[in-house]
């Protein structure tokens, strides 16, 4: 295991280094992705196409389709719940999920994922609310958090460094934070240098970083159950999500096969609205004089020279269709959702709407790659939440939790589906196959609390039915006594007649 306690404050400075260095290539194509995704594409655009387009020169022009790309896949990676082995987990646990309004962290977890190929995921514990804490990192591109494998180990985190720039103060931007998390301690570092990879000190806790002269040599929490030095590790709290692993020790960006096509989507764009803009006014051909060469093509303009029909004229050559280009077009489209497995009815509209055996064929390839995130992404989830379960146990005043229990993230599915459809086959399993409702009603989404409040609404009705027929009895029987003494009375008027 490295240790840097007893390193020099060169050698610390000298491997830090040297991290930075190695890992450069990788946050050079976080940026690139980032920028895909945003839009940023650095298309070429001649100056009367930027005329045309009413783009000014420092602005490129893009037709982005990487953030359907990357959304649709996110947008379906909805975790629903976890179970757990010993079922009293499950709330506990749900609802440290619900304080940290996770329903929205998720979903920027996934994009970074997705988009970049790894996300990292912070706990920490909160001692004021006694409950654990998710934060969403991004992965280091300058700034953000980087993991390191074991050697021995290669899916195992040796430690995590996380990098950011002081953002207030007199030396805004001049001087920067790391921290590097072991299992058994978290390292904290100062650099006073305006460049990022200057002189590292320790950072004591609470010190003023923004004036130098500050820092302090303590710079060392120890992350431990008792939180001394020889307590128990709680272990690197950092989570990895990594997306379409296929067993290194890092993800793939989703874009990575589609950001060529992008360029090219792009240039075939420009090119058809050229071709449009050449076509639209056409080209003209003039004969009998240079005044010819004086005339603006453009709407509106008037060609009028001082010559008589007979001695000028202004010929306007036949303009071709753009039907080829916008068919080169519409073909680079259809492979970005073949490699991306995005369905083509997200990248394209037309006024036809897709059959739904058609929708599921199509959407084939993506449920299969959601299918393989829910996995990929459930296990660190499962590992956020088992590491939360230590916290809880190190910090809580509550009682503790079994840390051996098994923990299984639940995912909404990944088919869209059709809730008519849907609805009447849980019907089914209800009436025909003993299904209960609350299972039933699980199924069909709903939240546990969601569920509690039906059943407690449907008891109540059923409360305010009974209650009604009872009256309803209750005068019934009033009615029919009145009417047996009427007849009664008739039945005695009639013997005494």
């Amino acid at each position: 295991m490295l240790n840097l306690n007893g390193a020099s404050g060169i050698i610390q400075s000298s491997f830090i280094d040297h991290l930075k260095e190695r890992e450069t290539a990788r946050w050079a194509e976080y940026i690139k992705v980032r920028e895909y995704y945003d839009g940023v594409h650095y298309t070429q655009l001649t100056d009367r196409m930027r005329q045309y387009l009413n783009v000014n020169r420092d602005a490129n022009f893009t037709v982005n389709y990487c953030p359907m790309v990357v959304n649709a896949k996110r947008d379906r990676l909805i975790v629903s719940g976890f179970s757990a082995e010993d079922d009293t987990q499950d709330d506990t646990i749900w609802s440290w999920w619900r304080k940290n309004r996770m329903d929205r962290k998720q979903g920027i977890v996934h994009l970074s994922a997705i988009r970049d190929g790894d996300a990292f995921v912070l706990v920490e514990w909160d001692e004021f609310a006694q409950i654990p804490r998710f934060h969403y990192e991004p992965a280091y591109a300058g700034e953000g958090v980087m993991v390191y494998y074991s050697e021995e180990r290669r899916d195992e985190i040796a430690f995590a460094s996380k990098h950011w720039a002081i953002r207030y103060g007199s030396n805004t931007g001049k001087m920067w934070r790391k921290n590097l998390y072991f299992p058994d301690r978290i390292e904290k570092y100062v650099s006073q240098s305006d460049v990022e990879s200057g002189m590292w000190k320790a950072y004591e806790e609470g010190a003023d970083v923004t004036r130098p002269g500050h820092m302090g040599m303590a710079g060392v929490n120890w992350w431990t159950d008792d939180g001394t030095e020889n307590g128990e590790p709680l272990g690197v709290p950092v989570v990895h999500f990594k997306h379409n692993d296929i067993g290194d020790q890092f993800g793939t960006s989703h874009l990575a096969n589609i950001m060529p096509i992008q360029d090219a989507v792009n240039k075939a764009m420009i090119d058809l609205l050229a071709a449009m803009d050449a076509n639209g006014f056409g080209l003209l051909v003039g004969y009998g004089t240079d005044a010819w060469q004086g005339v603006k093509v453009g709407p509106g303009a008037i060609a009028s020279v001082s010559k008589s029909p007979n001695d000028a004229k202004l010929d306007r050559l036949p303009a071709d269709s753009p039907q080829g280009l916008l068919s080169v077009y519409n073909a680079l489209v259809m492979e970005i959702a073949r490699v991306s497995g995005t369905p083509l009815s997200y990248l394209q509209s037309s006024g036809q709407v897709a059959a739904e055996g058609t929708m599921k064929q199509q959407e084939v390839a993506l449920v299969t790659q959601i299918e393989k995130a829910q996995v990929d992404f459930g296990n660190g989830w499962e590992d956020c939440m088992k590491l939360a379960r230590r916290l809880h146990n190190a910090f809580s005043d509550e009682p503790e939790i079994d840390n051996d229990v098994i923990i299984d993230t639940l995912w909404e599915s990944a088919e869209s589906r059709n809730d008519k459809e849907v609805a009447e086959t849980l019907a089914i399993k209800v009436e025909k196959l003993g299904v209960t409702e609350e299972q039933a009603q699980t199924e069909l989404g709903y939240k546990s609390n969601e569920i509690a409040q039906m059943q407690r609404s449907k008891l109540r009705n059923s409360a305010l039915a009974v209650r009604s027929l009872s009256t309803n009895r209750a005068g019934q029987t009033d009615d029919t006594d009145d009417a047996q003494e009427m007849t009664q009375t008739e039945n005695e008027d009639a013997d005494d007649a």
